[in-house]
């Protein structure tokens, strides 16, 4: 079971993109724009101009909105801002730290100055969520119980847990 069907064989692969506009018959969108569409992997598309975001290089780089500025930026924006709500000071789990949506709401946790806890699956990763992300701590789920190194990471309790993996931690 999953949130999507599985994907059949021969079908366009969805998912965001960015792309240049190649031909236009929409005053909004004029041959050389950069656009973001979720029009699957695929090199040519067509729309009817919804749902289609402009993207300006010369503000940012062209992949953020498929990062930052795309669906994981706004899944870590939205979810810890409108549904966490954490306060300066309070204790913020993630799970699936280092991925895309979980990296993002760790530094937002943090900028809004809580304490951040990320759970994650190797070294290489607690490597980054400590030294690249600044995470204030990092469970190894695959080689630490959960359950115990929560109790020593979050002694006060947990105000707001993150979950990405939608599993048993």
């Amino acid at each position: 079971p999953s949130y999507t069907p599985p994907h059949p064989v021969g079908v366009t692969m969805p998912g965001g993109t960015v792309g240049k506009v190649v031909v236009s018959l929409n005053a909004k969108f004029p041959v050389g724009t950069f656009v973001s569409i979720s029009s699957g992997w695929q090199d040519y598309s067509i729309s009817d101009g919804s749902n289609v975001r402009i993207v300006d290089p010369a503000s940012v780089p062209i992949s953020t909105a498929l990062g930052i500025l795309g669906m994981p930026g706004l899944t870590a924006y939205h979810g810890l801002f409108e549904i966490g709500r954490p306060q300066a000071g309070e204790t913020v789990v993630v799970s699936g730290a280092s991925g895309a949506v979980g990296a993002i709401v760790g530094q937002l946790a943090k900028l809004a100055g809580c304490r951040v806890i990320g759970i994650a699956g190797s070294d290489a990763k607690i490597r980054y969520l400590l030294d690249e992300l600044g995470f204030d701590s990092v469970i190894n789920y695959k080689a630490e119980s959960v359950e115990d190194q929560l109790k020593d990471s979050c002694p006060q309790g947990i105000d707001v847990y993150f979950d990405n993996v939608g599993g048993s931690i």
